[in-house]
């Protein structure tokens, strides 16, 4: 029956170019929604809910295991915190670690919450602290490999559908978690529920979105994602018991699934595995829901207006990784994808998981980490409109490397403050602004038939990255070694991105040989080329 649906389809294709009757999903999609509207915002703001599922879920860890203060009750503890609070290079945290002190006889821990830091014994073990962060990560590694399979072939509803299901049991798991062991499996079950359901909503909805707001839809995305800093907070701070701050969190959750299961499967992903059918129904049912009238019986809907999607239907997953050798084009894009993610979420998570030493209790240093990352969300709108996604990603990285730079100068005026961590809070803002933008990019560098595969494998590297992120501070106790580390991976980026072409207010295409014919446009034929910059 599928082949027989496939042989009628190509029989409509071919009949719609002789009647003259064609066009594309992107034609269609800029057509039923080229006005904003209320009910659009409402509408991808209750699709892209689970974005602040992600803050939750990344952060979570950082409340449930709070390092409480200690205070001494001998000499012997005072003296020794002393020596070690007078030394630049000794934390005063590591006096209870290294000087064999007793808990109960030498001093006391004041805390009025429980941490799993004291209930499984991590205080003096801050990289097993800092693993159970990595851990997600690891999750997320696994399940976007899942998810370069399952995006384009399961579909990226169902896909999401599920990784959302798994995120939410593995969250609740954790109100009855009593050991360390439990905490790993629950986080990388986490990682690997809520990467994969994100990754293939953003995909999902992306393709909802006509051309000139797909900037807006991916800031507003990230936007919704920085919502997770003081929600997060609230919660941790009322609650008092980190068991009960999953079940609170899976209460949030279900409210983020819930318009999941409302949004229909995505038009241009029916058409790429030959259900024109059913994608004609969907557009109709857009177009409809927005108050316009829509009847493409007599029409023939291909996936892109480059060219006819003829050879982009059904495609088997070998044919899909065969495609990259023979469109060396679209391997050399994917490539220096790959690459700018791995940095963005390497300095993003690492200079955020920085925040715990910056001086203050965490729930005051996470809402400036959201202050933060809503200020570069907010500028990625300009910067994207004026600069274009190539020159975007240029600008954040190039400026980034030249705060880590700037930021190896010897200046500080307070115990806190310092020129290292005011540079710091600009280069995370940078950051920031690279790792939302280059969701966007990648959704329109890729095209439609490998767009899951190819999001879901940058996204990997990306985790792979997060993986490393929580030990970025610990690259070397020399400063000016680590900013020279992250001043390079932002450098390199920044040129790497040099080879790529502009993706702003351009079809996003349907198959790999409009990524091709994309880069011929645009006087790419060769890497060493530059593209001409897009005007308007």
């Amino acid at each position: 029956n599928e082949y027989k649906s496939y042989l009628s389809n190509m029989d409509e294709l071919e009949n719609g170019k002789k009647s003259g009757k064609t066009q594309s999903v992107e034609d269609i999609i800029n057509k039923i929604a080229d006005k904003p509207t209320c009910f659009l915002l409402i509408l991808f703001t209750g699709a892209m809910a689970l974005s602040a599922v992600g803050c939750y879920d990344a952060y979570m860890i950082a409340f449930a295991g709070i390092m409480p203060e200690y205070y001494c009750k001998t000499q012997t503890c005072s003296d020794a915190r002393a020596k070690y609070a007078a030394d630049k290079e000794l934390d005063v945290k590591e006096v209870i670690c290294k000087e064999n002190l007793v808990e109960g006889v030498d001093y006391w821990f004041d805390t009025n919450r429980t941490t799993l830091v004291l209930d499984f014994g991590l205080y003096c073990q801050q990289g097993k602290l800092n693993l159970l962060s990595s851990y997600y990560f690891l999750g997320g590694a696994i399940g976007l490999f899942v998810g370069m399979y399952a995006f384009d072939v399961v579909g990226r509803r169902r896909s999401c559908i599920v990784g959302s299901l798994i995120n939410l049991m593995a969250t609740f798991l954790g109100l009855f978690c009593n050991s360390y062991g439990f905490m790993v499996g629950i986080r990388i079950i986490q990682g690997f529920g809520q990467f994969t359901s994100y990754a293939s909503c953003y995909i999902w909805v992306l393709e909802f979105v006509p051309a000139k707001y797909r900037n807006y839809y991916n800031s507003w995305s990230m936007l919704i994602w920085a919502t997770g800093y003081p929600g997060l907070v609230l919660i941790s701070y009322l609650i008092k018991d980190w068991h009960y701050i999953h079940l609170a969190a899976c209460l949030i959750f279900v409210l983020a699934y819930i318009p999941l299961f409302l949004l229909p499967n995505s038009p241009r992903y029916l058409i790429s595995v030959g259900k024109i059918d059913e994608a004609k129904k969907v557009l109709e049912k857009y177009a409809s829901v927005l108050g316009q009238d829509l009847d493409l019986s007599e029409v023939t809907v291909t996936s892109s207006d480059i060219d006819s999607n003829e050879s982009a239907v059904n495609l088997s997953f070998k044919e899909k990784i065969q495609a990259f050798w023979t469109h060396k084009a679209l391997m050399i894009e994917t490539l220096v994808l790959f690459w700018g993610w791995f940095v963005a979420c390497l300095l993003f998570y690492g200079l955020n998981f920085g925040w715990k030493s910056f001086g203050d209790t965490p729930y005051v240093n996470y809402l400036y980490a959201g202050m933060g990352e809503t200020l570069a969300y907010l500028i990625m709108i300009a910067v994207t409109r004026y600069l274009g996604r190539r020159f975007g990603m240029i600008f954040c990285y190039a400026g980034a490397c030249i705060c880590f730079l700037i930021g190896m100068a010897d200046w500080t005026w307070t115990d806190v403050w310092s020129l290292e961590r005011l540079i710091s809070i600009v280069a995370i803002v940078l950051i920031s602004c690279a790792f939302a933008l280059i969701f966007l990019y990648s959704g329109e560098l890729a095209p439609t038939t490998h767009r899951g595969a190819i999001f879901s494998s940058s996204s990997l590297c990306a985790r792979g990255a997060g993986f490393l992120g929580p030990f970025v501070s610990d690259i070397s106790k020399n400063r000016r070694i680590r900013l020279a580390v992250c001043a390079a991976l932002a450098g390199t980026a920044a040129i790497l991105f040099f080879l790529q072409p502009e993706t702003r207010g351009r079809p996003i295409p349907g198959k790999a040989e409009d990524v091709t014919r994309r880069r011929e446009e645009q006087n790419l034929n060769s890497c060493t080329k530059v593209a001409k910059p897009m005007v308007g």
